[in-house]
């Protein structure tokens, strides 16, 4: 529905207008602008409702028009109609430094697409007008020419168009929808001012519909005279002394918080493209699995930012938990305001980072949870409306496990498009992933060539390396294949040396079980000192010895694959006493993503020592109602990770393959491209009955070609059994042949030859038959 007739008696119904009043207001306050003028007098009124004052002494006159009768976008009839381009000419040849712009929630994609080529233009006029103009569409070389008429131009000669290149210099288009502005003045008031931000705004409104404003410059001395009459008090963050040095505490804090492995910090791929969105200003997540090394990709970007002197604040979000809003957190950190407004603060002239590290810490089953995430999504929505006037951007990067930020809907939530806006957040990712082998070897040394499989396996996880650093490297450790192993040989390495510092084995599990069971009630990775009745000997001395983190009198563990290690210990202890496993993962508020990497490991270790009872385990947890879906598919994943499989094993597989319940979560999560467990399903005559089930004749086909071409003679010979009965079937067992034949061993290369020798010479209607890829892979 369209507006009345802008002009002094329709202000207080144009709420765009006023909005707009408001928002460059702000900015006089904020100084970017050195004054406003609503509603001037005498020539300057002439197709102008604001004039606003620039730093470097010009002007420009503002039109701000809410709508376009009803239309959905503005063209050069409706422009032309309302004297928007004649008026323009007026006040741009009055004065050469004066500026003109239309301000509209609505598109105005032809004016827009001319004045940024008339800004990216060469100094010869003709390459404007032959180039950039008469190469353009129909539509926008009229569109030109019809501009041209109305502002007097004709652009066959150079003079005029180089008086046209400088009126489109002059001439800006300002897009800007209206509840989005709104949007952008309660965050620019929360920035600038204290108080309620919407109070604030109906005082602004106020001011100008019934002040008498109309026709002054209202400069920043207008300005202070009206705040103070309204008692609102300026925040002054740009001047306020405590910023810059609680930024650097808490970026201090941070710092000493990362343990490098004793190489230092090891320089991976990945950090040259989290420096590369830094950059260009992105949004950031970084994720990976537990200990994979996404702290170390932080700490290479306060590296990088301290080099190029960035401003920037870190914060570990389990030791700093988000509470209630931003504003009230930022005051909790020792800030005063919230964390985007003060790195806006002190980074006003070039680009910001605010680095978020444990995200996935958050415990969102808690009562703060809700609180935790609202206060980051604030920081992200006050971050992008800072953006929205910053030349340099702030760029926000959060840290979080992989499997959180897929799965839980509240962290998903976080990272959405909203509205699918052209200018809404996009959000770079970067996975961290195990180290290469070669990286891994070369941190090790010589002896790593000497390792297992297994353990050479487990070592390309940063977590894991850092505790086989701690290792006494005079023994052997052929019998850790898990990170559990490694945590247990660190924990039992050092109940054998306390005896030396005086200390006594049972003070020292004392000590490290109370701070197990603490964390785990709070459901945190660090715990408060005070609350610690433990020997403070031994905390001391498992400080020094890099297995505890003591800082700003908190406990924790030097990283959390070690809480988790000794959270899946307890579970094994309980489930051994007798306890229902359903009782040991607990209700479902407990099952918290976190939880379910400890309920890994304690399958794993399970497994182990007793592979049936691992097996009893899991199907009870799959038939247990009260066990989230996430939290059983655990069973499956461990599963899938055996690489010996010992007669329980291969009875629950081929038993349970066809289960009503879980039976295609098994075929799709253990058995596909797991050799071992396809050849146990071949030998033990399945694969064979599948086969000849025209329901279930598909399964077969898509596990053997999963597995291509790693085959042994009897896989082939299983092919061999069923092929060249049926073209159609041939077609899917072709699948089963790669395009590089120097992959296959020589029984499949001469299978390979029986496809192509039966099949080359078919003639085919290509819209009718498919031709088996093992022809096209031949070729």
């Amino acid at each position: 529905m369209p507006y009345e007739l802008a002009g002094r008696a329709d202000k207080g119904g144009n709420k765009f207008e006023i909005r707009w009043v408001i928002y460059q207001m702000l900015r006089v306050i904020d100084e970017k602008l050195d004054y406003v003028v609503l509603e001037a007098l005498g020539d300057d009124e002439r197709g102008v409702d604001i004039w606003i004052g620039e730093k470097n002494d010009s002007r420009e006159g503002q039109q701000c028009k809410g709508r376009n009768g009803s239309k959905e976008y503005w063209d050069y009839g409706t422009a032309n109609a309302k004297g928007i381009f004649t008026n323009w000419k007026y006040q741009l040849d009055r004065d050469k430094s004066n500026k003109v712009a239309l301000v509209s929630p609505l598109v105005f994609t032809f004016l827009e697409d001319l004045i940024e080529r008339a800004k990216n233009t060469s100094n010869n006029p003709k390459d404007f007008y032959n180039n950039q103009i008469l190469n353009a569409s129909k539509e926008f070389v009229e569109f030109f020419k019809n501009f041209c008429k109305v502002m007097e131009i004709n652009p066959e000669k150079d003079l005029d168009l180089i008086k046209c290149i400088s009126y489109l210099n002059r001439i800006a288009y300002r897009q800007m929808p209206d509840t989005e502005l709104k949007e952008l003045i309660l965050s620019k008031i929360g920035y600038l001012l204290i108080g309620n931000e919407e109070e604030i705004y109906n005082a602004f409104i106020a001011w100008i519909v019934d002040g008498d404003i109309l026709g002054k410059t209202i400069n920043q001395s207008v300005l202070y005279t009206f705040l103070k009459e309204k008692n609102i008090r300026f925040k002054n963050l740009a001047t306020d002394e405590r910023i810059m040095p609680r930024i650097e505490e808490l970026n201090e804090e941070y710092k000493t918080s990362f343990i490098p492995l004793r190489n230092g910090l090891i320089k991976r791929k990945e950090f040259s493209i989290c420096r590369e969105a830094i950059d260009s200003g992105d949004f950031l997540i970084i994720h990976g699995k537990a200990g994979r090394g996404k702290s170390g990709c932080t700490v290479d970007i306060i590296n990088y930012c301290q080099e190029n002197t960035i401003p920037y604040l870190a914060i570990k979000l389990d030791k700093r938990i988000p509470n209630r809003t931003a504003e009230i957190w930022g005051k909790d950190l020792g800030l005063p305001a919230s964390i985007a407004h003060c790195i806006h603060s002190i980074s006003k002239n070039g680009r910001a980072v605010i680095i978020l590290d444990q995200l996935d810490a958050l415990r969102w089953t808690q009562t703060h949870s809700r609180d935790a995430l609202l206060v980051c999504a604030q920081i992200i929505n006050q971050v992008e409306r800072l953006n929205f006037e910053r030349k340099y951007k702030i760029s926000v990067v959060f840290v979080c496990r992989t499997y959180d930020l897929e799965n839980d809907n509240n962290i998903k939530s976080l990272f959405k498009k909203i509205d699918m806006k052209e200018d809404a957040i996009q959000w770079s990712k970067v996975l961290v992933n195990e180290l290469d082998d070669e990286i891994a070897k070369g941190i090790v040394g010589k002896r790593y060539e000497q390792l297992t499989s297994k353990l050479k396996e487990i070592l390309r996880i940063l977590s894991n390396l850092y505790i086989w650093q701690q290792l006494d490297q005079s023994k052997e450790y052929t019998e850790c294949s898990t990170a559990d192993h490694l945590v247990s040989e660190w924990w039992g390495q050092l109940s054998e040396k306390c005896f030396e510092f005086g200390l006594s084995e049972a003070d020292l599990n004392d000590t490290k079980e109370k701070i197990i069971n603490l964390l785990e009630n709070v459901g945190r990775l660090c715990i408060p000192l005070n609350i610690l009745n433990v020997n403070k000997s031994c905390l001391k001395f498992l400080s020094s010895n890099a297995f505890l983190i003591i800082q700003d009198n908190k406990a924790s563990f030097a990283h959390q694959s070690i809480l988790d290690c000794f959270l899946a210990e307890k579970m094994l202890k309980r489930y051994y006493a007798g306890e229902d496993i359903v009782d040991i993962i607990g209700n479902r508020e407990k099952q918290t993503p976190g939880n379910r990497y400890q309920v890994q490991i304690f399958l794993q270790n399970l497994f182990e020592f007793d592979s049936q009872e691992f097996i009893d385990a899991g199907q009870k947890m799959f038939e247990a109602k009260q066990i989230r879906y996430f939290v059983k598919f655990v069973f499956l994943e461990v599963l899938n990770q055996i690489d010996i499989l010992d007669e329980n094993t291969r009875n629950f597989i081929v038993n349970n393959c066809e289960n009503k319940i879980y039976g295609n979560h098994i075929i799709n999560n253990v058995i596909f491209s797991r050799p071992k467990y396809i050849r146990l399903l071949r030998q033990s005559g399945v694969l064979d009955k599948w086969f000849n089930n025209p329901q279930k004749k598909d399964i077969v086909f898509n596990l053997l070609i999963s597995i291509s071409p790693n085959y042994e003679i009897e896989d082939i010979e299983f092919i061999e059994k069923y092929a060249f009965c049926s073209q159609e079937d041939d077609n899917k067992f072709s699948r089963c042949f790669l395009h590089d034949i120097n992959l296959d061993t020589d029984e499949l290369f001469e299978l390979r030859m029986r496809f192509y020798n039966r099949y080359v010479s078919v003639k085919y209607n290509p819209s009718t038959i498919t031709t088996p890829s093992v022809v096209k892979s031949y070729y």
